[in-house]
């Protein structure tokens, strides 16, 4: 038996609308992460947000369609990306929260305008006064979610200096050790470097404070291709090699950048996860290591 021909266009019709919402939210995640990566994390925030609305009423138009299964669609790609790209920089998940209520609010607009125009808009600007809650709260948020306290005695570490000398933990006892893991293709990592090298130049003549930069190895790079970096650029910072990925592996470093602080003994006491431009990054920096050259 086989299906009316109405039943069968119906399916085609639906198969395609399907499809349609998920290259939808293919599109979203490009723009999202296109603005994200040229704006500091609030800004890109802000403008990032009126385009899942706007996709959401262009695609939300037929009434009958479940609004759940039609926003789960238009960001299943978005979400998978979000967790491929963020690599355990797990705050990211604000910005997918606002890509699922964006795309809703844009087909309840779409579906509601109609019926009532005030309800549409005042959805919209509620939505709006959220959205500038979370743009003025967002670099407070940062400076508590990607610094995280520890205690955990730091594994034994071997890096190469630029002149290929071995530089070994032992040689470090007794002294707060800062090490900074980046790469030459992490963009957050080379817009943390100002802050670091403040924080540096701070301590610079202190015997107590050591600190490293350390180039992990990830991603391509080389100690030849970090070094045509480094020429390039005039940072006054301490570059240092992890050429195998050893330390990295050791200190469990999943994403770039990464800060980790080691106090006197030999403690990891805390580790600063990802970088989003915050005038407070460089004050707690600092903070923490007074903080532990004053212990005992």
């Amino acid at each position: 038996m086989t299906n009316p021909p109405f039943q069968s266009v119906n399916m085609k019709s639906q198969i395609i609308s399907n499809v349609l919402d998920i290259l939808t939210g293919v599109l979203t995640a490009l723009i999202t992460f296109a603005i994200m990566s040229y704006f500091s994390i609030n800004w890109g925030f802000l403008l990032m947000t009126p385009f899942p609305i706007i996709l959401g009423f262009l695609r939300g138009k037929n009434s009958k369609e479940s609004l759940i299964i039609k926003v789960a669609l238009m960001n299943i790609l978005y979400f998978l990306l979000v967790f491929a790209i963020m690599n355990g920089v797990y705050h990211l998940l604000i910005i997918f929260a606002a890509a699922i209520f964006g795309t809703a609010l844009g087909i309840y607009i779409r579906r509601e305008h109609s019926i009532s125009k005030f309800r549409a808009l005042l959805s919209l600007v509620l939505y709006y006064i959220i959205v500038f809650f979370v743009f003025w709260g967002l670099p407070s948020y940062f400076d508590l979610t990607m610094w995280r306290k520890q205690s955990i005695v730091a594994p034994e570490y071997k890096l190469l200096s630029q002149e290929k000398d071995t530089l070994s933990s032992s040689d470090y006892t007794n002294k707060v050790v800062v090490m900074d893991f980046w790469g030459t293709w992490c963009r957050p990592c080379i817009e943390e470097f100002p802050e670091m090298e403040k924080a540096y130049k701070n301590y610079k003549g202190n015997k107590e404070v050591a600190f490293f930069i350390v180039n992990s190895n990830m991603n391509g790079d080389n100690f030849d291709k970090t070094m045509k970096f480094i020429n390039r650029n005039s940072y006054d910072l301490p570059f240092v090699f992890d050429i195998e990925r050893i330390t990295a592996d050791k200190f469990d470093v999943t994403s770039l950048p990464t800060v980790i602080i080691i106090d006197k003994k030999g403690i990891i006491r805390y580790k600063h996860y990802g970088y989003q431009e915050s005038s407070n990054f460089n004050k707690k920096l600092c903070g923490y290591i007074d903080e532990l050259l004053e212990e005992k």
